[in-house]
């Protein structure tokens, strides 16, 4: 049925370049969702919380954008701020969420958690602390 299910229609002015193309009364619908479109966050809010729910994660009541699932490599903790997610856990339970995930999406791992989203992180071996030093 398309990523717009549900949702009234979307229709854009023919992009800078593509005029050419295009008649100069003609608008365009879009099908699917395109970056910087206010649909986009809810589509691919939609899309991962259909990828976290399959892969048996719940999320947390106090807080939408957390999902937890307990395995048997301990707790596993998804966060998500639009399409940037954040996963936490022991390494090896973090390895195979990471390789679910992979299977719902083409996924980049940036490394090490040191920031996200705007807010510093500073990890101990038990802790981890989230502070937005700017404000």
């Amino acid at each position: 049925m398309g990523i717009f299910q549900n949702e009234k229609p979307v229709y854009m002015k023919v992009l800078e370049g593509f005029e050419k193309h295009y008649s100069q009364d003609v608008v365009l619908k879009l099908l699917h969702t395109i970056y910087g479109v206010k649909q986009a966050a809810r589509a691919i809010w939609r899309e991962l919380t259909a990828a976290l729910n399959n892969m048996r994660y719940k999320k947390l009541a106090a807080d939408p954008c957390l999902y937890f699932c307990w395995t048997m490599k301990g707790l596993i903790v998804w966060l998500s701020w639009i399409d940037d997610c954040l996963i936490s856990g022991q390494q090896d339970g973090v390895k195979l969420a990471k390789e679910q995930m992979k299977q719902h999406f083409d996924c980049d791992n940036v490394g090490e958690l040191n920031e996200y989203v705007g807010c510093k992180i500073d990890q101990t071996d038990s802790t981890i602390r989230f502070a937005q030093p700017v404000l």
